[in-house]
């Protein structure tokens, strides 16, 4: 094991020594302007792996208020049984009682129908006796 660590030490700064020559300031300089370059026309790219953070952040954030505020009720419930039970029977009760007031409307409805049903008859009946009426008068003249 030491002796292929030595080998790659060896190797390693056989090509650190033949790299660093053939590496000039012009090539610096040119690496140097092209991350330049990079850096002022591509701004969003740089920011973009941040943005997704902040994003993953702020949806973990909302799933977790989501879950907190759906677990209200449920807590509630459970700390305050009586007062839901109670709360039910009241709703209950505002239900019975609008469906008893719906029937009333209903038994209205239908009571006011037959009224206007029957004066529409009697209404068609005295125009028919009024229209004969008119026609005896119209031969007798």
């Amino acid at each position: 094991m030491a002796a292929i660590r030595e080998h790659y030490e060896n190797v390693a700064s056989k090509n650190r020594k033949d790299w660093r020559p053939g590496f000039t300031p012009s090539q610096r300089n040119s690496t140097r302007s092209l991350s330049a370059a990079l850096n002022r026309s591509n701004p969003l790219v740089l920011r973009a792996p941040r943005f997704k953070r902040s994003l993953q952040s702020l949806e973990i954030e909302l799933q977790s208020q989501i879950s907190m505020v759906e677990s209200i009720p449920r807590r509630h419930a459970e700390r305050h049984p009586d007062q839901v039970c109670s709360m039910l029977a009241g709703y209950q009760r505002q239900v019975s009682s609008l469906e008893e007031q719906l029937g009333d409307l209903r038994a209205g409805l239908n009571s006011q129908k037959e009224q206007y049903q029957t004066l529409l008859s009697i209404k068609t009946r005295l125009e028919m006796e009024i229209a004969r009426i008119q026609k005896a008068d119209g031969r007798r003249a």
